[in-house]
């Protein structure tokens, strides 16, 4: 993968090339290759997870826990925290994919998959 595509405001910042170590180090780790390839795929199977309300809901009860003083055993809630941690890491890394592809204009790109097309 080009750098461009997942870390260009290191490129744009200082106005030279990124080393290996920083393109890697910058490399979205949680998303799949499809999910990196077009990033606008991650919100479909947030919202498939947990409605809006549901997210809201959880991430304000979550906030709360943490505000407190008991622990999060204590309040026995059934949380899928695997779950909640994956989906909302991918929505972080697919949120920095965007901004970095917005913002430097990079243009669509069709990838070949199974005879479909993708464009990031």
């Amino acid at each position: 993968m080009t750098p461009h595509l997942y870390c260009a405001w290191l490129i744009r910042e200082e106005k030279q090339s990124v080393s290996p170590r920083e393109a890697w180090d910058n490399f979205s780790r949680s998303l799949t290759y499809k999910e990196f390839s077009s990033p606008y795929l991650v919100f479909g199977k947030l919202f498939s997870f947990l409605s809006l309300g549901e997210w809201r809901e959880l991430l304000r009860e979550l906030f709360s826990m943490g505000l407190s003083r008991s622990s999060f055993f204590d309040e026995t809630l059934d949380f899928d925290m695997l779950g909640i941690k994956k989906h909302l890491e991918k929505l972080i890394e697919s949120a920095h994919l965007i901004d970095v592809r917005d913002n430097i204009g990079v243009p669509p790109i069709a990838l070949t998959t199974d005879g479909d097309d993708l464009f990031i």
